[in-house]
């Protein structure tokens, strides 16, 4: 008769080699998904981060993924304040707005920015966030230029509306692109270069306002339009040349792709989202960040609310100063 104990040991390799050849099949199942790991697994380096070839790839990264991501913040904010410009070239009197109405308009951004918020992430995780955006960023730019077309404060609130629920993907595609590309430490100076637009939106946005309000045969109309126009087109070359990705970018050999995940690896974030992860929600709800965030978000984001549709038109009818102090 067979010792139990012997049985039990014989059959432990056949359990071992299972089990290996289990968590195998389960690797090569995540890797055939993610591109990343199965780039990774596939060619092997020796990473290190301070040499020439990591730092050319940072070079090559920041030519290629800041200025797409900081002219399309730009334009965002420009077709967002173009309403205040708008006001000062007789859009309230050719609407017939009434003061109520013409701040409803201000409003009616943000209502979309909070209808739109939930559907723009769903979608960012079920499809090609480039791609996506890119498609995005045409439909605004359409929206924009629609605003040439309205006669009534029905017909600007609609477009006011659908434009914040379509351009509020900006923010979320702005950071998770610049999160797949950069490392913590770099994060802080690339976001904050892109923060720098919105002081470059006035600058622009307040000069092509200038430039129409001064030739003749432009009006209201034409601003629409040129905004519309410009971020059209931005999406038309977001949509060629924007990678959501280093295992996407065209402009990357392979080898600098697996530079480029390697320095990023430190991260832990991952390059791609396949679902809605609940651990990470819980987590973010633990994390105190997540509150002083949001503190700060509204108490930027309610004065440039205001400013955003009123900045313009109460500078436009400021009061003389008196000639001589009574």
């Amino acid at each position: 008769m067979a010792d139990p104990e012997m049985k039990s040991a014989k059959t432990e390799p056949s359990n071992f080699e299972d089990n290996v050849e289990q968590l195998a099949g389960d690797y090569s199942n995540i890797a055939s998904r993610d591109k990343a790991l199965n780039l990774l697994a596939n060619r092997h380096i020796v990473f290190d981060p301070n040499s020439p070839q990591a730092k050319r790839v940072r070079q090559k990264i920041d030519m290629h993924i800041m200025p797409m991501i900081f002219v399309i913040y730009c334009l965002q904010l420009m077709d967002k304040n173009s309403l205040s410009y708008a006001a000062i070239m007789g859009i309230k009197q050719d609407t017939n707005l009434t003061p109520s109405q013409y701040s409803w308009l201000g409003s009616l951004v943000y209502f979309g920015y909070l209808v739109g918020d939930i559907p723009v992430t769903f979608l960012m995780q079920r499809l090609p966030i480039s791609k996506y955006f890119s498609i995005m960023c045409m439909i605004w730019g359409i929206i924009v230029a629609l605003h040439a077309v309205c006669h009534d404060f029905a017909s600007l609130a609609t477009v006011r509306f659908f434009l914040g629920a379509i351009e509020v993907s900006t923010v979320p595609v702005a950071i998770l692109i610049t999160g797949t590309f950069y490392t913590k430490e770099e994060q802080v100076t690339r976001v904050a270069i892109w923060y720098t637009t919105s002081g470059w939106a006035a600058v622009f946005g307040g000069f092509l306002a200038w430039a129409m309000y001064r030739a003749d045969s432009f009006r209201w109309q034409g601003l629409f339009v040129l905004y519309g126009a410009m971020t059209f087109l931005t999406g038309v070359v977001l949509f060629l040349f924007l990678a959501a990705s280093p295992t996407e970018a065209k402009w990357l050999t392979e080898e600098e792709k697996v530079i480029a995940l390697e320095r990023v690896r430190g991260n832990k974030t991952g390059t791609e989202i396949w679902k809605f992860n609940a651990s990470q929600l819980r987590e973010a709800l633990h994390d105190v960040r997540l509150y002083l965030t949001f503190l700060v978000l509204i108490s930027i984001g309610m004065p440039n609310g205001g400013l955003t549709a009123f900045g313009v038109p109460v500078h436009d009818h400021e009061l003389p100063l008196p000639s001589t102090l009574s």
